[in-house]
């Protein structure tokens, strides 16, 4: 669908993209159009005015290099083969859940990574580029958010998003509980992606995942200090689980310890009792923090 997007910048055909897309999913067409572009499509002369102001002349000369990139950076027949594979595995695990009808991959103009509708996974491409890329290095996000960008984050946050939709939705108990989804997705995404790095699942570089691996106590005994683990308080749920240039308050302190953590407890938790992947989506998460005991 990029290719799609960047015929309709060039010719100015927007209702041509605009009328594809809606065939594909609808909905995928609201949350572009009115979310993304901020652009609303319900009349036409007025529709194509918001694309131009959107989307400038002047824009062209970017627009073209961000085609370039994506066509040399992103290699979207791989991708869709990791993709299809992936999720012919989840649907081997855990024949109950849905799979994805379509994977649609769009230009979101840098306003979501992924996101899922009933039927359809959608990416946007531009945001796997790399913090290297030259379009990247243009746009005006903080640098920590641009590290996110790496192109060998796309399939593990695809799927990442697909699950948190369809099989874990976040919930609003706690800390622990919500540290236990995010392992629980994770834990996932590597059995279906098993080729793939655990920082990579995990969108941390090397550093970072030395840190976390070499810190996995100290972050647990953090946690239980100021008895964090019950704790219902949002900003603590965005400091331990979200994007963002550190955790737990300190800068050197890797983003989303609590994913990790989470990560680590559920992987200890199915060494231990090997049980089904529809019977993990279903164990209570007091059961999978109970019997954790961090790495020495």
């Amino acid at each position: 669908m990029e290719r799609a997007f960047f015929e309709a910048l060039d010719s100015k055909d927007y209702r041509k993209y605009y009328d594809a897309l809606f065939r594909l999913d609808s909905n995928v067409t609201q949350e572009l159009f009115m979310n993304c572009y901020q652009v609303n499509p319900s009349q036409d002369t007025a529709f194509n005015n918001q694309m131009n102001r959107r989307f400038p002349k002047a824009w062209y000369g970017e627009g073209q290099t961000l085609k370039t990139e994506i066509q040399k950076i992103i290699q979207q027949k791989k991708i869709e083969t990791e993709l299809s594979s992936a999720f012919g595995r989840l649907r081997a695990l855990i024949p109950s859940k849905p799979i994805p009808s379509q994977v649609i991959f769009l230009h979101s103009d840098f306003g979501i990574f992924s996101f899922s509708t009933e039927k359809s996974l959608t990416i946007g491409l531009e945001n796997f580029l790399g913090d290297q890329s030259q379009v990247v290095k243009k746009i005006n996000l903080y640098p920590w958010l641009k590290k996110k960008m790496q192109p060998e984050f796309l399939c593990p946050r695809a799927l990442h998003n697909w699950l948190n939709a369809h099989y874990l939705p976040e919930g609003k108990e706690n800390y622990a509980s919500e540290m236990i989804r995010w392992g629980k997705l994770l834990y996932l995404t590597a059995s279906v992606l098993p080729e793939t790095p655990i920082g990579q699942i995990l969108a941390q570089n090397d550093e970072d995942m030395v840190w976390l691996v070499l810190n996995e106590k100290v972050i647990w005994n953090y946690l239980l200090d100021q008895k964090l683990l019950y704790d219902t308080n949002e900003e603590t749920l965005r400091d331990l689980l979200a994007d963002a240039p550190f955790s737990l308050g300190k800068m050197g302190v890797p983003d989303r310890t609590g994913q990790f953590l989470g990560f680590q407890m559920v992987q200890e938790f199915m060494r231990k009792k090997k049980i089904s992947m529809a019977d993990l989506l279903n164990t209570p998460y007091l059961t999978i923090v109970q019997q954790y005991t961090p790495s020495k």
